[in-house]
């Protein structure tokens, strides 16, 4: 069996190294159904060591924030229909989940409560708090699947430095917020 590097540092280039991580753990899902089940638990507390034979092949267990970010997502790709990651942002996912079409569905609602409280996330672990009755939220609402590899490289930069977390959240509110091309201005 190939060894997966688990270093902090990857060993492919960005996204197509998380991408394979992703292939992986979805390749995981669709060869068994006990496979699915252990990291549909990965983000309980209590239950998430069950995953850990399963994601030990992609993350050192003892780099907290790095698993963390991991058994979000894996249990996320767990609890999807077809095992794949698509190309929906987060926060393209939740604006189609909550059915905002346009600014005007925001004035005088709280159809953009949990963006806000995505956005208000101190540190991944309080996002990883949050976030799971968001995807929860998408997946029953959203008849497309995530771009879980993009979801997997946003939350190991939000337990990085404040600056790379703050462009995360920009990117989420970027996402959820922008209906249109032509209404922003070209600067």
């Amino acid at each position: 069996m190939e060894s997966i590097n688990t270093s902090g540092s990857p060993a492919g280039t960005g996204n197509d190294f998380y991408k394979s991580r992703i292939d992986a753990i979805c390749a995981f899902c669709r060869k068994s159904k006990a496979n699915a089940a252990k990291l549909r638990r990965a983000d309980i507390p209590g239950q998430s060591q069950d995953s850990w034979p399963i994601l030990a092949r992609f993350v050192d267990l003892t780099d907290e924030r790095r698993l963390l970010a991991y058994e979000v997502v894996a249990a996320a790709i767990s609890r999807s229909d077809d095992y794949v990651s698509g190309s929906l942002s987060l926060g393209k996912a939740l604006q189609l989940a909550l059915e905002v079409t346009s600014a005007q569905d925001l004035e005088d609602s709280q159809k953009d409560a949990r963006m806000r409280r995505l956005l208000a996330c101190g540190d991944l672990n309080e996002a990883a708090m949050v976030l799971r009755p968001v995807l929860s939220l998408i997946r029953s609402k959203v008849n497309r699947p995530l771009d879980y590899c993009q979801l997997l490289e946003d939350l190991l930069a939000f337990s990085g430095p404040d600056w790379r977390a703050e462009k995360v959240r920009r990117k989420w509110a970027n996402d959820f917020y922008s209906f249109d091309s032509s209404d922003k201005e070209d600067k």
